[in-house]
């Protein structure tokens, strides 16, 4: 599904969903206000912690903390 999941950071119209666009399926888990990919085999939520301008070159960045993994037993390997 990578061809599809690299085609949803494409620009839309407001009221155009990037799920229906590329034919992916949106899956909401544990109360949290995004969708996930259904089809991903893995899926993960991050938490809002702070924004820092970076004064070097006129950049955020954005830091976060991961809340939520979600990961299909399919996608381990026998080595961790």
């Amino acid at each position: 599904i990578y061809k599809q999941a690299h085609q949803t950071s494409a620009r839309y119209d407001k009221d155009e969903s990037e799920f229906a666009a590329t034919g992916l399926t949106p899956e909401y888990l544990n109360e949290f206000a995004a969708p996930f990919v259904k089809e991903s085999r893995l899926k993960y939520s991050v938490k809002f912690v702070e924004n820092q301008h970076l004064a070097i070159n006129g950049t955020e960045l954005v830091i976060g903390e991961i809340t939520d993994v979600y990961l299909d037993e399919v996608a381990l390997q026998s080595d961790g």
